[in-house]
């Protein structure tokens, strides 16, 4: 492929994205954000008012980091924390002051990531750049991708996935080091990535394959072991480092979740009915089929390899699967998806946002199997078909959201989005004035509260007035910037 058409196929690949994005941006059926992120913005925002020189900024930034992790039951999710004070200080500069771009970098460059791994190792340049486009608009061209900047919700299960695809993509031990501290402070689930990438890394450097016919489990003791001690450490890390810095330890991190109950069959009815919505949601019905097909023929393909004359070469095959690291990272990626969704999350939370992280390490195990298990033609046909069949779901994507914004953010319907309508109505107007002439006559005077208790809005807890604070800030609400 020559190098004019690979320029011209990228720059219609971005045409096509920025038509899709700024489609969604016009006619985003919500305009809505988590409480939590007007909480964390308004944190930050409180610190960097106390700043009067240059030398005062850092100060500003570790309170705003410190009391953002007070608030977040003492987590320890930095990185978290530290997006929401670049968020705090850019907000009001950006256009359509509901909408989160930075949310939206995040998660392009997580597609971006998870397709070029995907796509790496192809040497055709031509199939690598077709392959590499259609995997980055199959995950971006779904609800979860719009809500995450329609329905803003807090950086830890977008950033938890960047670090993990960061750790996969580098290969320089210094930057798989660096990606790996980002998942550890980036939430529960990139300190479990952590935990496991750190035991794989011990345990492929202790562990030989044995040359021998039969295979003996004795062998795999000393390297498991080690393993597990090394991701003990991880866990022991993050820790000290809570406590040296925060001088607190996150309570439910150290029992193993928040303190509820649920039997084990309800768990996994729920986990399972969990999963289903998920794939519904992010592929379709028309996806599910597709997905089904291609991995019916991908395990018929697989089961050929064991297809050998004895069973002492049969028991060879395993061990050297055990080292193989395409291997490895697809059972790494099931085994967490399975273990967010049945431990972490009990099948008992909602699709958008929390179903993210389960959805991308999902798609990076069917992307990987389906390109580099299967025919690459195929691949380019499937991927096609979805990415179609996405575009002709986006009206069904909208109706998902709307429904998840009246069941889930504004439960007694008491509030609804001409609310938030009018909050942007009088956003805008101080951004661009100074001053707004509606705004006294709409807002409650209702601020927002730190209690960490209010998720959704409603009669109780509608917070016209701190909605409007922290998406005008540095601007100031106050009789006087916002008379006529």
């Amino acid at each position: 492929m020559n190098k004019i058409t690979k320029i011209t196929n990228t720059v219609f690949f971005l045409l096509i994205l920025a038509v899709f994005i700024a489609f969604t941006v016009k006619t985003a059926p919500v305009k809505i954000i988590h409480p939590d992120a007007l909480r964390f913005m308004a944190i930050f925002q409180q610190q960097y008012e106390t700043v009067t020189s240059v030398s005062d900024i850092p100060s500003a930034i570790f309170h705003g980091i410190e009391k953002a992790n007070e608030y977040d039951f003492h987590r320890g999710r930095i990185t978290n924390y530290a997006a929401f004070g670049i968020e705090a200080m850019a907000r009001s500069y950006l256009p359509f002051p509901f909408i989160s771009w930075l949310t939206m970098a995040v998660l392009i460059l997580n597609a971006t990531l998870c397709a070029r791994l995907v796509t790496r190792n192809l040497t055709s340049p031509l199939i690598r750049q077709q392959l590499f486009f259609l995997a980055v608009f199959v995950i971006l061209m779904n609800p979860l991708f719009i809500a995450s900047y329609e329905m803003q919700f807090i950086y830890s299960k977008y950033l938890c996935v960047t670090f993990m695809l960061l750790f996969m993509f580098f290969k320089r031990p210094g930057f798989k080091g660096a990606a790996l501290l980002g998942a550890i402070f980036s939430d529960e689930i990139g300190l479990v990535f952590a935990m496991i990438a750190v035991f794989l890394i011990v345990f492929n450097q202790k562990f030989n394959a044995p040359e021998h016919k039969y295979f003996k489990t004795g062998t795999l003791l000393r390297p498991v072991a080690f393993g597990i001690a090394a991701a003990l450490s991880v866990l022991l890390f993050y820790f000290c480092m809570l406590q040296l810095f925060f001088h607190h330890i996150a309570h439910f991190i150290q029992h193993g979740g928040f303190e509820y109950y649920v039997p084990m069959d309800v768990v996994i009815e729920k986990s399972i009915s969990y999963l289903f919505r998920l794939a519904r949601v992010t592929l379709g019905g028309f996806g599910i089929a597709i997905a089904l097909l291609l991995l019916a023929f991908l395990l018929i393909k697989r089961m050929q390899l064991f297809r050998l004359p004895n069973v002492s070469q049969r028991l060879r095959i395993m061990p050297l699967q055990l080292l193989n690291r395409q291997f490895q990272k697809i059972s790494v990626a099931m085994f967490l998806a399975l273990f967010i969704v049945f431990k972490m999350y009990r099948g008992g939370v909602g699709i958008f946002y929390y179903g993210y992280p389960v959805f991308m390490l999902i798609m990076f195990v069917a992307l990987t199997l389906l390109i580099k298990e299967g025919y690459l033609r195929i691949a380019i046909a499937a991927l096609t078909i979805l990415v179609l069949s996405l575009i002709v779901n986006l009206p069904d994507g909208y109706a998902l959201l709307r429904n998840e914004a009246a069941s889930v953010w504004m439960v007694d319907k008491t509030v609804s989005i001409a609310n938030f309508n009018a909050a942007e109505a009088a956003i805008k107007e101080v951004r661009h004035k100074n001053c707004s002439s509606s705004f006294d006559a709409i807002q409650n005077s209702q601020d927002n509260n730190f209690v960490g208790t209010d998720f959704n809005y409603g009669e109780k807890y509608f917070p016209f007035l701190g909605i409007v604070k922290v998406l005008v800030w540095p601007h100031r609400v106050d009789p006087c910037a916002i008379s006529p």
